[in-house]
């Protein structure tokens, strides 16, 4: 395969790739279960995190946030400082990313219905904007 000017091998490809989709699927599992750990929900508790107040499991869940993907990023061979850069915004960002996937997922959803049945989506387009007018209002100055 050619990437840019240079030629890949096959294997040098899948390495690449699972570099990379394991950094993603371990800075998402353990994202998830720092949010869990952090929130004392569940029966996990990652041990930079423990069992502390509030304060001292966020402090210790940034600090996981930034050294393990660093340390992912060691896997990436000659990428690892895209790894890096890449897994630490992945893992501090996860709550915003996983965010903006959902929103993303629901824009191609309503683009898809629109051009499926434009005339419906005109009036639930309508009346979304309408009833969130009438709770503005009601909000503001109710």
């Amino acid at each position: 395969m050619l990437v840019g000017s240079e030629a890949w091998s096959r294997g040098r490809l899948w390495r690449h790739r699972l570099a990379g989709g394991s950094t993603v699927a371990i800075i998402v599992g353990l994202g998830a279960v720092a949010t869990l750990d952090l929130l004392d929900v569940g029966p996990l508790t990652l041990p930079w995190m423990g069992e502390r107040g509030f304060s001292a499991e966020l402090v210790g869940g940034l600090a996981g946030a930034v050294t393990v993907p660093m340390l992912l990023s060691l896997a990436w061979g000659e990428f690892r400082t895209a790894g890096a850069i890449f897994g630490v915004l992945l893992a501090v960002l996860l709550h915003v990313s996983a965010a903006l996937l959902l929103l993303t997922g629901l824009y191609q959803a309503v683009e898809w219905c629109a051009r499926a049945a434009p005339g419906a989506a005109s009036v639930v387009a309508t009346s979304v904007v309408t009833l969130s007018l009438v709770v503005f209002a009601l909000w503001a100055w109710g």
